[in-house]
């Protein structure tokens, strides 16, 4: 008798306003479902917003693999000049990013002047971010 798994459950949604890109992530960040993030900033990469905020809120885990691809896309964003923010981690992301010492991607000070007074639900003057379906449009 073989025991079923739930399916693991992954969502990102975007928005953007004047040059900042939000990406909210929710659920578990892993080898099978970090490819679904790497779509969504590869999507606002080409957008070349001047900085990038990923909400990891109600994000509940994430694994190496999920640190490796935001260790690569810091690097991008950065190398282009343009800030790469993680935010709001939950004690065990925050605990992923402290062990392998990767603190620095995980920075909020700057947060109240780049976030300005939208609620993250995409209304008022944030406008969302749609993914390209597999077409490309």
């Amino acid at each position: 008798m073989s025991v079923s798994e739930e399916p693991i459950s992954f969502a990102v949604r975007g928005e953007h306003q004047n040059g900042i890109v939000r990406l909210f992530a929710s659920g578990e960040l892993d080898i099978s479902t970090a490819p679904l993030l790497e779509q969504w900033l590869g999507t606002v990469e080409r957008l070349r917003p001047t900085t990038i905020i990923v909400d990891f809120a109600d994000l509940r885990f994430m694994d190496s693999t999920g640190l490796k691809m935001l260790l690569q896309a810091h690097q991008l964003a950065t190398g282009s000049g343009r800030a790469f923010l993680v935010v709001n981690g939950r004690e065990g992301v925050r605990r992923v990013f402290e062990l392998t010492r990767t603190e620095h991607l995980v920075d909020s000070s700057s947060l109240p002047s780049l976030l300005g007074t939208s609620t993250g639900d995409g209304n008022g003057e944030w406008s969302p971010i749609t993914m390209p379906g597999p077409d490309g449009g």
